[in-house]
């Protein structure tokens, strides 16, 4: 989709780029200190420690705040308004910025609701997460 705003993908981003492309959530979790976390990064933002791995979260987890942008004057997202920026927090414990499903009516966010991932795919070089109403 021309238009679009690819991420920098790196070596520490790349098993999340990745797992989106193959439909999975990844995040890393600390195995000193059992913390799970995300942005990606070598070493654990609550020990230091550098005994890091990826995992796949569940996808679940709750609406924890979010911003609708009704006025934007570039494509691609001009097309798509108004949409919603959002914070989710995590079933196992992180917190990740995303949009809502660009699919699902912002009238189904709800503070602190259920809210479950899908994979929206921009095109054949990035897939991203989008989290809707878990039903």
């Amino acid at each position: 989709m021309a238009g679009w705003f690819h991420p920098i993908i790196d070596v520490e981003s790349r098993p999340f780029w990745d797992g989106c492309a193959e439909g999975k959530l990844m995040i890393m979790r600390c195995t000193a200190c059992d913390k799970a976390y995300f942005y990606p990064r070598a070493h654990c933002p609550t020990c230091w420690s550098d005994k890091v791995e990826w995992i796949e979260a569940s996808g679940r987890g709750t609406l924890h705040s979010y911003s609708i942008v009704h006025q934007y004057p570039a494509e691609p997202f001009q097309s798509r308004l108004p949409y919603a920026n959002i914070i989710v927090q995590l079933e196992e414990g992180p917190r990740l910025m995303s949009n809502w499903a660009f699919d699902a009516s912002l009238d189904d966010m709800k503070m602190d609701g259920p809210v479950k991932v899908s994979f929206f795919k921009v095109d054949d070089d990035l897939t991203m997460p989008v989290f809707g109403p878990a039903d």
